[in-house]
């Protein structure tokens, strides 16, 4: 078993990257000793005994391409095992005795979208069934537990929303009560559970879930138009609990809505217009998770005060995707990539950071206060930190999109170089998929070694009909010529 091989001539910087990233997973696989019938465990900071939530979750998006070199569930299923009765599970656990590692604070609910995403790719139906009936359980707890009087949701403080010192509240917040306000992201996050446990109860047969959901889903869209968005502005707030003022602060959190949908295509189209805006958004590392005309603003970084986050930024670039804007995705990516790059490349830095400086090529610093303004973030951090060289590589650079659930890979074709990827494992089959450029008369050709059949969706981009042209593989593979 080895690492798939990722193809991209015109960019060996990026497949360099990629390579250094995925070495580094491996040795951030945590023991199985922590605790009886513990799955190995992918970690950002190995031998502490302890794991995240919403970690968790964003390495299971980048694991899934990994062969199996990893176990891209194994976190999740583990963190299930922990899960009360009543539905909660927490935001972090101390392994080795199963108990809360912060109390009765929560992480971004991302499991179902997880979980769909996971499904898509692997079409593993007998896990969508098996793990259903506990992502209710938990999108259930969180709306009786999470949930003001109106109908809007609350983190008990920054650090619960992962967003540790942002200054959108009090950190840590008195009483855990998230300085009475209302959160656009927990909301918004909330929202995507509801859509897809209605797609993976589709999936499984179960009509009654599927509608229940659908509903809880069109009713959380309604809020956060109502409540969380400024039309003035032309952005989402959190806003104070009970008198509806919105907080002052653009945060990355704002962008949420893109992924979950809340946003319609007039207010897709000003997020746009702040995500572009170089006094904003449009740094030179793309996507600070402080706008940059914040007072609170660091340029070096300073963790949530500017610092360029991989799970935030993944955010930003899928809810582009899901809305239409692959071109604007695939950019951002590359942005990305090059200054990691830059980077990894610095002798000095010499790594995969936790967070990134939004203005130069370095990691990010700690925060704003003198004894964090000089202090870097966490090196060696592959928690998150290969979702851009793995996963948007993969999925916006190459544009590939593997569906298991389909049988299908769907290819947005945008390099002009040879490029793609080979000896990959994908639901049950091992594929090669080499573009060797444009071939003459403007066509594309891509030759494809595979030990099963499967459907390819070919779509190049630039090309008049900007439609997919399906092509049945038979076990063996072939030449494919557009």
């Amino acid at each position: 078993m080895a690492f798939p091989q990722i193809i991209c001539d015109s960019h060996p910087r990026w497949v360099a990257l990629y390579q250094y990233a995925a070495s580094l997973v491996m040795e951030n696989l945590d023991s199985t000793e922590y605790r009886p019938g513990w799955l190995p465990n992918m970690t950002c900071m190995p031998g502490i005994g302890r794991t995240w939530q919403w970690d968790s979750c964003f390495m299971a998006v980048y694991a899934k391409y990994l062969n199996g070199m990893v176990a891209p569930m194994n976190n999740l299923d583990n963190l299930y095992s922990l899960q009360r009765e009543d539905g909660y599970i927490s935001m972090a656990y101390d392994i080795a005795d199963g108990k809360p590692a912060f109390g009765e604070r929560i992480n971004p609910p991302l499991f179902a979208w997880c979980e769909w995403e996971y499904y898509r790719f692997s079409g593993d139906l007998e896990r969508v069934k098996r793990v259903l009936g506990g992502l209710i359980k938990y999108f259930n707890w969180l709306k009786d537990h999470r949930r003001r009087e109106n109908g809007l949701y609350f983190f008990e403080d920054t650090g619960s929303s992962g967003m540790d010192n942002s200054p959108r509240s009090g950190y840590p917040a008195k009483h855990l009560d998230g300085s009475d306000l209302c959160w656009v992201d927990l909301i918004c996050q909330q929202l995507l559970s509801a859509r897809c446990i209605a797609r993976l109860a589709h999936a499984a047969g179960n009509e009654a879930v599927q509608k229940t959901f659908e509903t809880e889903a069109a009713g959380l869209a309604e809020l956060i138009t109502q409540h969380h968005y400024r039309d003035n502005a032309g952005f989402y707030f959190d806003v104070f609990y009970p008198t509806g003022n919105a907080l002052a602060n653009k945060t990355v959190a704002g962008f949420w809505p893109l992924l979950s949908q809340a946003a319609d295509p007039r207010q897709t189209a000003a997020l746009l217009k702040h995500l572009n805006d170089p006094d904003e958004f449009n740094t030179p590392h793309p996507v600070p998770s402080l706008s940059r005309d914040d007072p609170n603003y660091v340029p070096g970084g300073g963790y949530w005060l500017g610092g360029v986050w991989p799970p935030a930024f993944y955010m930003v670039v899928k809810g582009l995707d899901v809305n239409g804007f692959p071109g604007i995705a695939r950019d951002l990516s590359a942005r990305h990539l090059d200054m990691m790059c830059q980077v990894l490349e610095n002798p000095a830095y010499n790594s995969i950071w936790e967070c990134y400086s939004p203005e130069y090529p370095t990691p990010a610093t700690r925060g704003k206060t003198p004894d964090e303004a000089g202090v870097l973030v966490r090196d060696r951090f592959v928690g998150w930190g290969a979702l851009g060289p793995v996963a948007m590589f993969i999925e916006d650079i190459l544009g590939l999109d593997f569906c298991g659930a389909e049988n299908t890979v769907f290819w947005r074709i945008s390099q002009t170089g040879r490029h793609g990827i080979a000896d990959f494992n994908f639901a049950g089959k091992t594929v090669s998929l080499i573009c060797g450029g444009r071939a003459p008369a403007n066509k594309t050709i891509v030759v494809v070694k595979t030990d099963k059949a499967f459907t390819l969706a070919l779509l190049v981009d630039g090309r008049s009909d900007n439609e997919y042209h399906r092509f049945e593989v038979p076990a063996g593979g072939g030449e494919f010529l557009i």
